[in-house]
């Protein structure tokens, strides 16, 4: 990827081809990664967690979703979290972020389906990580940055 050639797209990149979006978004996580900038979002992730989680709930509620819990095995601790969670659909998302009960960020292996998506907004607002699994440096430079995660104090 040639860093230099590389420029900002803003909001005109909604107008653009999703295959130029996502080359583009790819080109712009490489940018950041070898830049070794820091993630930028933890605490704002942090402080949006109980609207977001309370906006889940409602929707669920509206929906005559039920969640139960049948048993939590987790120990406090101090350190980081990872969460290892499979799903099938938007629903298991919300779920997930509801049993977790605190902030986390999300490894999203098929970022082009957010590109143009509203609910890119509230996902990118939870907190995320995308890896166009397609690529192996994109996959790569997707497993450092859940490292760099951990290392700045986040959870995922």
């Amino acid at each position: 990827m040639n860093i230099k050639e590389h420029k900002k797209k803003g909001v005109f990149g909604l107008f653009m081809p999703l295959s130029e979006l996502e080359a583009y978004y790819r080109e712009e996580r490489a940018k950041r990664f070898y830049e070794n900038r820091p993630l930028q979002g933890i605490k704002w992730c942090r402080k949006l967690y109980s609207l977001i989680a309370g906006l889940f709930k409602l929707s669920a509620t509206l929906a005559g979703q039920k969640l139960t819990i049948i048993r939590d095995c987790r120990k406090a601790t101090d350190k980081p979290v990872i969460y290892a969670c499979t799903h099938i659909g938007r629903y298991d998302i919300e779920m997930a972020f509801r049993v977790i009960r605190e902030s986390c960020w999300y490894l999203w292996g098929d970022p082009g389906s957010l590109y143009k998506n509203p609910e890119g907004i509230l996902v990118w607002l939870m907190g995320r990580i995308f890896v166009d699994t397609a690529y192996k440096e994109d996959r790569y430079i997707g497993k450092e940055t859940c490292v760099r995660l951990l290392e700045e104090g986040g959870t995922f």
